[in-house]
């Protein structure tokens, strides 16, 4: 994925801290095997500093990852990484529509000159727009092992 498409996903889907962290969580987990989270009442409040190798390295009751923690945060994405973007990197927006063309009409011409007047059919340019899927989004927000792993 092109540098700026991911730098205007970033910037366009704002990710709380505890959902970085619970991703951070579940990529522990997929790599390197089961991990293990402390049971909060708030899961909002989750910090990377709540999952572990082992339970008993956490203080307090744990649960696995892949449990409620994981749930947390596919819940989160299927929330909010929903559709197709598309990104415009020469201005930076970010859409959530294809860009389409439109007609542009020079209007130097007085009402009665009619005839006189010149349409044009404006294009996008399209060698700066990218299409992103909603895997790339996840990609661009957490990486690819979350992307390819977690995403079907």
């Amino acid at each position: 994925m092109n540098k700026q498409v991911a730098e205007a996903i970033r910037g366009h889907i704002q990710v709380p801290p505890y959902i970085h962290a619970l991703a951070a969580a579940c990529r522990y987990d997929l790599l390197h095997g089961p991990a293990w989270a402390r049971k909060l009442g708030d899961w909002s409040q989750f910090t990377e500093d709540d999952f572990a190798s082992f339970p008993e390295d956490l203080e307090g009751e744990a649960v696995e990852v892949w449990g409620k923690p994981r749930a947390i945060f596919t819940d989160w994405l299927s929330w909010n990484v929903t559709s197709d973007l598309w990104v415009d990197v020469d201005c930076g927006d970010v859409m959530d529509r294809e860009p389409e063309g439109y007609w542009d009409t020079e209007d130097g011409c007085a009402p009665e000159d009619d005839d006189m007047r010149e349409e044009a059919w404006i294009e996008p340019s399209w060698e700066s727009i990218y299409h992103v899927s909603p895997r790339e989004q996840i990609e661009a927000l957490f990486g690819s092992t979350i992307a390819k792993e977690m995403v079907r």
